[in-house]
């Protein structure tokens, strides 16, 4: 199994959930949220139709990028840049 299919539990809303999963439901506006997930995911065209976006000229992938990062794959981030308490609070790790 790779590390995008090794599950964690998000702190703000505790569901547990992989990258790899985060990755799909962002591609796809949010289809295949789980019932109970309180989380808001939107499709593109919406991030299109945003002036900021619009005056940043910002690409697909950098709205996918802004996406991931904003939700629950923030701990998996900080994790991999050096936030050691992080990890070890998301993977379950005590040492």
């Amino acid at each position: 199994m790779g590390d995008a299919d090794t599950p964690f539990k998000t702190g703000n809303y505790g569901i547990y959930t992989t990258p790899h999963a985060e990755y799909l439901l962002v591609i796809r506006g949010g289809k295949g949220l789980k019932k109970g997930d309180m989380r808001t995911l939107r499709s593109f065209k919406h991030y299109f139709e945003l002036e900021r976006v619009k005056e940043a000229d910002l690409t697909r992938p950098e709205i996918i990028a802004i996406i991931l990062y904003t939700g629950p794959m923030f701990q998996v981030s900080s994790a991999t840049h050096g936030n050691t308490r992080q990890h070890s609070a998301t993977h379950g790790n005590t040492q």
